[in-house]
Parts: structure tokens; C-alpha cells; sequence
């Protein structure tokens, strides 16, 4: 089954404290697999973002997700209505994780400015059982290429996941 960690990079913007931005990474994390001779396909994430202040003009958060070693490609996005709300991100194209893959989320954090203002993205899932054929219905989806159905993320490990709280 796939297992789910924070990873060991601090996102960006942390270590020298917070700083606003158009493109903020908020949350870097790894999906590992430990059974090599079956790879992992992973459809779809669910994230939940809760913030004080004005995160952007719109009414609306967007959300991008990122494989870490190609930062200018986006394979996911999802937008967030309210703070505390979550969305689902079905990426392009399954990322196959063979071994281990790490994951950049990013969100426009520019309205942010005000002292105190705070933003933490987590990785969620309420699935609360195993269920097979969820390519559209789980809040996580994958499956271990041994078969063409998609699981949801009741079998992942370490779920949820709590990045940083970041404050500016």
C-alpha cells in the first residue's frame, strides 16, 4: 500500500520565515511504494487548506500540484471555496510511483500581508473503508497496476497529513 509523509525538505518560504507570493509552496510531501515489482498509480489527492487573512481578490483559492523535479509543469489543480474546505485534485495523467515520488502543492498566498495572517495545508481523506472502482468517487485514488480498478485512500498509510503552519 502506498505510504504518505511530509517530506524532508522544508517548502519554500519556511526556512527564512513566510513571505507572501504569487506561487507559495505550501506543502511538499512523498507518496512511497513498498512492493518495486508493482507500481503505484495515483490518480487523485485531496487537500484542505485553512487560513486567517485574504488569500487572493477572487472568491476562490486556486491550487497546483507539481512533481518536485519538474516544477514547471502543473498535474493537478483544484480550488478551495473557504478556508477549512476540501478540494479534490485528479491529476492529467496517473503518476506512477515505482519507488518513492515527491509532490510540491502550491497556492497564490498574495494576500497574506498583515502580521498574524496564517495558512497550513494538509493532505485529507475520509474514506472510511475499502472500496474499489473510486477513479471518481474516493478522495484519494490509485491502484498497484496489478489491476485496472482504483482504490480509495482508506488502505494509504499516514493519512491525514498536516504540513507547517506558516505565519507571516
Amino acid at each position: 500500500y502506498p505510504t504518505v509523509e511530509l517530506a524532508a525538505t522544508t517548502p519554500a518560504g519556511m526556512a527564512g520565515g513566510f513571505l507572501a507570493g504569487a506561487n507559495t509552496e505550501l506543502l511538499r510531501f512523498t507518496v512511497a511504494n513498498s512492493n518495486v515489482s508493482n507500481p503505484i498509480n495515483l490518480r487523485t489527492i485531496t487537500v484542505t487548506a485553512t487560513w486567517s487573512g485574504t488569500l487572493t481578490s477572487s472568491s476562490t483559492q486556486l491550487v497546483k500540484v507539481y512533481e518536485s523535479t519538474d516544477l514547471n509543469t502543473v498535474i493537478g489543480t483544484t480550488t478551495l471555496a473557504a478556508a477549512s474546505t476540501g478540494g479534490k485534485i485528479t491529476f492529467t495523467a496517473d503518476s506512477v510511483i515505482s519507488t518513492e515520488k515527491t509532490y510540491v502543492v502550491r497556492a497564490d498566498t498574495a494576500g497574506l500581508t498583515t502580521d498574524g495572517n496564517s495558512i497550513r495545508m494538509s493532505l485529507t481523506s475520509s474514506d472510511t473503508y475499502a472500496a474499489a472502482n473510486t477513479a471518481g468517487t474516493g478522495n484519494w485514488s490509485w491502484n498497484d497496476s496489478t489491476i485496472s480498478d482504483y482504490m480509495n485512500g482508506y488502505l494509504i498509510k499516514n493519512l491525514p497529513v498536516d504540513g507547517n503552519t506558516m505565519v507571516k
